[in-house]
């Protein structure tokens, strides 16, 4: 799933995070929002899920604190629709009398915490900043990513090629067998790659492609010849001698050929 982020939303996320809170009572909503305000933090609060739904931005920075059991839509139900949406707002749970099953499908689906009522207004509060936290820190996540996809674009059909090798692992030396060109010139692609990904080294790029790899339209789909694992990396280790040696073959010929063919050479040559 794409989540949604700084492109891929209505609009870019507010600087200031926003405790969305809801609750169909009025007075637990008023006494959380009052806790919440006392840490000098924004509040919105909601009396339905609906209610919120109607006016929530996908892209807006906050965590949310919903009532399990509302009239209408459940706690539950909205996690549910907000991560159809793609939305990747942190959630924390409030519940008088929800079973533990419903507690378990909650965190389950990622909340940060689920909590019984009455609670402790200090632990409530303590949640609420890791929630924020949280929330940060997905959003930075996104926001390199977004950035990542951006710079794969820019990459030729060569580029990519070589930027999925070189995130694998493969040498310059074994990408020239794979891709049928020189040392030389992978080595000018390499150089291009990592200039347009901003990457200082392989390592970083490998960080990139593992990200990129799960939106195959920024790597413009299909996949590098030889058909390697992206999961497998090909170094020239004792343990990928063989395959690589098999992807490196001609077309149609097999290994005891070119063993064969190899032998003959040193026996003429002798």
């Amino acid at each position: 799933m794409m989540f949604t982020s700084i492109c891929s939303g209505p609009a870019a996320p507010s600087k200031e995070a926003v405790v969305f809170i809801i609750d169909d009572d009025g007075d637990l909503r008023q006494v959380i929002a009052t806790l919440v305000r006392s840490a000098k933090l924004a509040t919105q609060t909601f009396a339905s899920a609906r209610e919120f739904l109607a006016t929530f931005n996908d892209a807006q920075c906050g965590c949310v604190v919903v009532d399990e059991k509302m009239p209408g839509m459940t706690g539950l139900e909205l996690q549910q629709r907000l991560s159809e949406r793609g939305s990747i707002i942190p959630m924390i749970f409030v519940s008088g009398d929800s079973g533990v099953s419903t507690a378990a499908t909650a965190m389950r689906a990622g909340a940060v915490d689920f909590i019984a009522k009455p609670f402790c207004c200090q632990h409530l509060l303590e949640r609420i900043q890791e929630a924020l936290a949280l929330g940060r820190e997905r959003g930075r996540v996104l926001q390199r990513d977004e950035q990542w996809r951006s710079r794969a674009a820019t990459l030729t059909a060569r580029e990519r090629e070589v930027m999925q090798c070189l995130a694998r692992g493969e040498t310059t030396k074994a990408i020239a067998h794979r891709l049928g060109i020189s040392r030389k010139t992978v080595i000018n692609h390499q150089t291009k790659v990592l200039e347009k990904m901003s990457a200082e080294n392989a390592a970083q790029l490998a960080a990139a492609f593992h990200e990129l790899s799960e939106d195959e339209s920024s790597l413009g789909g299909g996949s590098v010849p030889g058909n390697a694992s992206r999961s497998e990396p090909l170094q020239e280790t004792e343990g990928n001698e063989k395959r690589l040696q098999r992807e490196r073959l001609p077309y149609g010929a097999s290994p005891q050929c070119v063993k064969n063919r190899g032998t003959h050479g040193k026996r003429r040559a002798n």
